[in-house]
């Protein structure tokens, strides 16, 4: 490009009889170049500095109008932060009602449910937890309890039903440090036999 410039300014001298010193002008190029070179780098490091991404709080409730509106892109962007928000609200309004234990892997628990299929009667079973998933309201766990007549069942348990009573932790199991205990699936011996029999109760009159 500089080369370009300068046979340029030597064919427009020529065409009009002007004279131009070109070495000085190229001598004042090149020390305007390295001035700048030497600003830029005390100014800015070698290397791109990544921006520290900062999490940004609504300031705003997920129904209220807004100019996004407008923009068909941002409904799905809007339906999941309404269905998010909405499931928020729900988690913590069972959590206010019922307030379950802190529980993990391996513990060994005690499950009392109400079965709609069976007029309602509520039962206890009891196994040991091999799995537990958060995902908000959508929150699960299975216990595992091998029967003597039936064989080993695994029951999946959604964490905030309506039908789960109560959860109460009253042991637990050296099983590994695994997250999930499904390896514990391959042994049905009698050594994860937790409960004979599901058990029924009695369902509590209201007061």
């Amino acid at each position: 490009m500089l080369f370009r410039s300068v046979r340029y300014l030597e064919c427009f001298g020529q065409s009009t009889g002007r004279s131009f010193n070109v070495s000085a002008l190229l001598s004042e190029i090149q020390v305007t170049q390295n001035s700048n070179i030497a600003v830029s780098s005390e100014a800015s490091p070698s290397w791109p500095v990544q921006p520290q991404r900062q999490s940004v709080t609504a300031q705003y409730k997920p129904w209220e109008q807004t100019r996004f509106l407008a923009r068909k892109s941002g409904y799905q962007r809007r339906m999941r932060f309404l269905m998010q928000t909405l499931e928020e609200e729900q988690v913590q309004t069972i959590q206010k009602i019922r307030d379950f234990p802190d529980f993990k892997s391996g513990d060994i628990l005690e499950v009392q449910m109400i079965v709609p299929e069976n007029q309602k009667k509520m039962y206890l079973y009891r196994g040991v937890c091999i799995s537990r998933s958060n995902k908000g309201i959508r929150s699960s766990f299975k216990i595992y309890n091998v029967f003597p007549d039936g064989g080993p069942v695994v029951q999946h348990i959604p964490l905030y039903m309506p039908d789960l009573v109560s959860i109460k932790v009253v042991g637990h199991t050296p099983t590994g440090s695994r997250m999930k205990k499904y390896h514990i699936l391959e042994d049905v011996s009698s050594k994860y036999t937790f409960q004979k029999q599901v058990v029924q109760l009695k369902i509590p009159s209201p007061v």
